[in-house]
């Protein structure tokens, strides 16, 4: 217990040796001096000794001091938040449950817990919208491509390959004894073409569909 909540002067007798406040739960061993169980707990953590006299003293050996208690109880303390209340040390649990500042300060956290977490989930929505739009995009980009392709498969065929297609009929017509498994176009004639007679002036190349 800080000595900042103590209403006037304690005396040495209810403080604590080892942490210099007064003493929250007393506890003392077979040689009775006495100390705050947390202060005397991590002192034997080092040293299985009493800080005072050094007799042996383990933790198992420790046992709450009543009467360091009841003197405890008659201390007149101060609210530790602050809220104007004082009254004797053994009526500070119960204040503590009643506190209105205490229990502003609570729901001052809470609220703070509940900021924290609506800040995560609206970046984690912006986050959302982000990717949201990234794919809504690429399905527009693609759509796009889809009307395009069904657009250029829909449409009139231009005259040039009109007049691809009529040469290539022609040049059947002027191999009779060439199977028409074979589709031709005019790049040229090649030696084989003149060896079957290709009656045109014009010459074709043989383009082999497989």
């Amino acid at each position: 217990l800080s000595a900042d909540l103590i209403v006037g002067e304690a005396s040495s007798l209810v403080r604590c040796s080892i942490c210099t406040d007064v003493f929250v739960d007393p506890v003392c061993g077979g040689c009775e001096h006495i100390f705050c169980r947390l202060c005397i707990e991590a002192a034997l953590q080092h040293h299985a000794a009493c800080p005072q006299c050094r007799d042996p003293l383990k933790p198992s050996q420790l046992k709450p001091n009543r009467l360091m208690r009841s003197l405890l109880g008659e201390v007149m303390v101060l609210c530790e938040v602050g809220c104007g209340w004082w009254g004797r040390y053994d009526t500070r649990t119960t204040h503590i449950r009643d506190c209105y500042k205490m229990k502003f300060n609570a729901a001052e956290q809470k609220i703070a817990a509940f900021e924290e977490q609506v800040s995560e989930q609206r970046l984690m929505i912006l986050s959302l919208q982000t990717q949201f739009a990234q794919v809504k995009g690429e399905r527009d980009a693609m759509k796009q491509q889809v009307v395009q392709a069904i657009a250029a498969l829909s449409a009139p065929p231009s005259s040039g390959q009109t007049q691809q297609k009529d040469d290539i009929d022609i040049c059947k017509s002027d191999f009779p004894r060439i199977g028409l498994t074979s589709q031709y176009r005019r790049q040229g004639c090649p030696q084989n073409c003149r060896e079957v007679g290709c009656r045109r002036s014009r010459s074709r190349q043989r383009i082999d569909l497989g």
